[in-house]
């Protein structure tokens, strides 16, 4: 009896020592697990987990980030996190991909390797979080990593967004010309029973922002319209447009209906005359983001609804250095630079943003011919106070300035800026 009794205390010490071991462990959490968080029933914890989407930019597929990151807490949260179509209905599809001369010559080394299963993974991930939005509008931002991409690395992933367009809402390429051939390629070869009925029932918005070299092709007005189907997009109203080729005119789209138009950046300016020809067609446009590459064109346009404009200008194609051409030449392409926006009809304008790295000229002769109707200014990388005052003085009825310094100031600006730069 009493060797079992001894048996039976050693069995209990054991145990009491394995509580003492789980208890130490579970003290961190035991606040967690008697949090009132718990107990919340599951549309308050839905509002709560579409708050904590980011707000900069389009959920990735990474389990460190929502909404991913929330399927990972407990078994209850993933099933509402599951179960809330709104939380997977914005989505950052990533290419990855090696040079396309390699695929072609026959090469599998390690990251053609490499960017085969990456890429099948991704296919598998993208159909599932596309599978839990339900019949929410779904908004896609495809961006390639690499000079160009082979086919059959993204097929896959392309049908599964290709069979999702009647939900569209918003879809945008940060990618090569060849990978968007390709998908429009595909597009227009699909044969699914809902893009053959309803088209793009729900876009909304459209971004193409297209890296390395145009591929040829025998008809040069197919080069560059990428996006001969969105005639049947009729709610389409916002476009963003960068592309080496700016011949905008050629797209089939309905610019009467635009009212966001983004033209152009840093590395693929669009040219003045380009930039005329498709403003005059866009009669309800209400905001617009233009990149200019200055050219003969005369503006002679009126923009009736126009309410913001940012406007920059490509530093190679300025009108000229005074070191090069001499002081007289310089000074008279600064009086043109001036009237550029003479003959510009903005009846209703605002805001301006304004990209000072090239000359404010052109910024204080559009402030000029404003009758004092600027209540907002932007100014990015300015360099000299004084010229930015000369347009503070044209603006009485301001209320927002944001400036942005290209470089610190030197020496001989401080006292300005301290003393009376906002005496006006």
């Amino acid at each position: 009896m009493r060797i079992e009794v001894m048996k039976i205390r050693e069995q209990l010490e054991n145990l009491v020592q394995k509580e003492t071991i789980l208890a130490q462990e579970i003290a961190p959490y035991r606040m967690i697990l008697h949090s009132p968080f718990r107990s919340l029933p599951d549309d308050v914890l839905e509002v709560i987990f579409l708050a904590c989407l980011p707000n900069d930019h389009i959920p990735v597929i990474d389990f460190r980030q929502p909404p991913l990151l929330l399927t990972q807490i407990s078994s209850h949260l993933r099933r509402v996190a599951f179960g809330t179509p709104r939380l997977w209905t914005a989505i950052d599809v990533p290419i990855l991909a090696p040079c396309l001369t390699q695929w072609f010559d026959g090469r599998d080394d390690s990251r053609i390797c490499y960017a085969k299963r990456t890429m099948a993974k991704y296919a598998w991930a993208v159909d599932q979080w596309l599978r839990r939005t339900g019949a929410c509008d779904i908004e896609i931002f495809i961006h390639e990593k690499g000079n160009h991409i082979a086919s059959c690395y993204v097929e896959e992933i392309f049908q599964l967004l290709i069979k999702r367009v009647p939900q569209w809402k918003s879809i945008s390429f940060h990618c090569s010309a060849y990978s968007i051939q390709h998908f429009c390629y595909m597009l227009g070869q699909s044969s699914f029973k809902e893009f053959q009925e309803f088209k793009f029932p729900r876009l909304k918005h459209l971004s193409l922002d297209i890296s390395g070299e145009y591929l040829q092709q025998d008809d040069p007005q197919q080069e560059y319209n990428y996006i001969s189907h969105l005639p049947d997009a009729f709610r389409l109203n916002s476009i963003h447009l960068v592309v080496p080729a700016d011949n905008y005119e050629g797209y089939c789209i309905h610019w009467s209906r635009i009212t966001y138009l983004s033209l152009g950046n840093a590395s693929y300016p669009s040219s003045l005359n380009s930039i005329v020809k498709i403003l005059e067609l866009c009669s309800g446009l209400l905001s617009c983001k233009l990149y200019i590459k200055m050219d003969n064109t005369i503006i002679r346009l009126c923009l009736p609804h126009l309410r913001d404009i940012s406007i920059a200008f490509d530093q190679e194609a300025w009108f000229g250095d005074s070191k090069i051409y001499g002081n007289a030449f310089y000074t008279l392409q600064m009086k043109k630079a001036f009237s550029i926006f003479d003959r510009l009809g903005l009846p209703t304008l605002k805001r301006i943003t304004y990209d000072a790295s090239t000359e404010f000229m052109p910024l204080l002769g559009l402030i000029h011919r404003m009758d004092n109707r600027i209540t907002h200014l932007s100014v990015t990388n300015f360099e000299v106070p004084t010229e930015l005052m000369e347009c503070l003085k044209a603006c009485p009825l301001l209320v927002a300035l944001d400036v942005s310094l290209h470089r610190p100031l030197p020496l001989c600006y401080g006292p300005l800026l301290e003393t009376n730069f906002f005496a006006i």
